[in-house]
This record gives structure tokens, sequence and C-alpha cells, in this order.
């Protein structure tokens, strides 16, 4: 499963039907038809509308769309059986493996190596489906973008204030750690970031930013007191 895009990612589920090794695709052909059921997409439809009829098939997804295809493979056995080799389209000499077992005698029959014989038919069915990510976007994105405008209230207060300042940009910091922290255990482990990963991470920075711009905003506004002190006791003279 691919978390990338996280909550707006998409997952492909994969159902697979083969036809018994003793049927060889010469003789059994398997024709997968795949679509979704009209009522499906009605329920899914009530669910998103908060319609206390609908529901969703599954939690927390919606099933987009399916897909089917046949295909063929090779099945394989783990011992050698010469009188299970497919000679329906050849000769059995024109295997190497053939002649090379041929060769090994009575000990081929404790030999234990794969060996690929008879084209089967598969069958793959695939369910797309989508996360719903309107519980992520109100519980994290929204609430995080507010924790932010809030910091950016800070602005408002006077230059001079510099702890409140900080400690109010110091107090958001700690709320979007505590999202990060939730996400952490919503997601499982993987060795790559989210894109919801991401947005509180930069969220992070720009409020960290903020905060060392407070620091720099204090000590400009100081200089400058200092400096309207200097010219004031000049005027005096």
């Amino acid at each position: 499963m691919e978390f990338r895009r996280f909550p707006f990612d998409r997952q492909a589920l994969e159902f697979i039907i083969r036809a018994p090794a003793s049927m060889p695709r010469n003789t059994l052909v398997l024709m997968p038809k795949a679509k979704v059921d009209p009522a499906i997409f009605r329920q899914q439809n009530k669910s998103a509308r908060q319609d206390p009829d609908g529901k969703d098939v599954i939690g927390g997804w919606r099933v987009v769309h399916m897909t089917a295809q046949e295909r063929s493979l090779l099945s394989n056995t783990t011992t050698w059986d010469p009188d299970g080799f497919d000679t329906s389209d050849s000769d059995v000499w024109d295997d190497p493996l053939f002649n090379l077992m041929e060769s090994l005698g009575d000990s081929a029959s404790s030999v234990n190596i794969p060996y690929y014989s008879n084209a089967l038919s598969e069958a793959s069915f695939v369910v797309h489906v989508c996360r719903i990510p309107s519980s992520y976007t109100y519980n994290f994105l929204i609430l995080v973008t507010l924790m932010y405008a809030i910091a950016l209230v800070s602005y408002l207060l006077s230059p001079g204030d510099l702890d409140p300042r900080v400690n109010l940009s110091l107090t958001v910091i700690l709320g979007v750690v505590f999202f990060q922290i939730m996400l952490s255990d919503l997601l499982p482990i993987t060795g790559y970031l989210t894109d919801m990963h991401y947005f509180t991470f930069y969220s992070t920075l720009l409020i960290v930013m903020m905060a060392f711009s407070h620091v720099i905003i204090f000590a400009i506004f100081h200089r400058g007191e200092r400096k309207r002190a200097v010219i004031h006791r000049v005027k005096k003279l």
C-alpha cells in the first residue's frame, strides 16, 4: 500500500483466482468481468450527504471502480515428474531441463528443484478505493491552520512585549507537535513522509520562524528606543 498522498491516497485491492494446476490454459480459460453494484454507489452517495440511511461499504473508504483481466502464468512443481510434462505443443526432448533430468536417471527422483511447465489461466480482480478525507481535513488540516492563525495574532501585540509574543508562538508549536504525535499513531510505520507529515512539518517550521522574527522585531524596537532616548537627551542640552 502507498500512503504518500495521505489523507487523499488511493489504494488498489487485488483478488486473484487461478485455474487448478491440473487444467492447463488450453483446457480452461477464466473470463472475468468486473462491475460495481450500483447500490454500492447509492449507499456511498447517501453517506457523503450525511443521510442516516447511507453507509460506507468499507469503513473510511469509498469504492471508485473495479477492473478485471485474464492473464496466463506458468505453473510449477517442486519435484521432478516426467509424466507431468506438457507435450501438447512440443516434444519433450526440446526441453533442456527434461534432458538433464533424464540423464540423471534414478537419482532425479530425489532432486527438489522448481520446474515450470503448464501455462495456467489466472483472473485478476482489482477494486480501486479512495480514502474519505473529511475526518482528517477537519480534525487535522483545519485545526492546525487555525492554530497557525492564532500565532499570527502575536504580531498585533506591542513590539516591546517579547515574552507574550514568544510564549504564544511556543504554545502553538506544542499544539502542532501534539497533532504530529496523533498522526504518527494513525499511520503504519513508513520509510517516507506523507503529505500530512509535510503539512505539519512546514507549519511547525513557519511558527519557529515566526518566533525568531519576534526576537528580531524586539531587538530592532529596543535599538530604536535607545536611539530615541539619546536624541531626546541631546535636544535637552
